[in-house]
């Protein structure tokens, strides 16, 4: 019952900018993992890249081949 009561009080306390504020640092930090997590992304396919750069002996390229490209919003494509 005590911890329904404080709850209560703090609620009342609330403001809305509070909210907003909340959210808005909530965002900020979402988006730079979103970030993080796009350089490890494109730096493994880097990664990848390179190591099938090595194994294909030549400098063709089948038709058959298939590419992820990755867009500014983290997003990837298979071509």
């Amino acid at each position: 019952h005590d911890v329904e009561q404080r709850l209560d009080a703090a609620f009342e306390g609330l403001t809305s900018q509070m909210v907003h504020g909340c959210i808005m640092k909530t965002e900020s930090d979402l988006l730079a993992i979103q970030q993080h997590i796009s350089t490890i992304d494109d730096d493994d396919y880097q990664d990848s890249s390179d190591s099938d750069d090595g194994d294909s002996g030549g400098s063709s390229e089948s038709s058959d081949d298939e590419f992820v490209i990755f867009g500014s919003d983290g997003q990837s494509v298979v071509v």
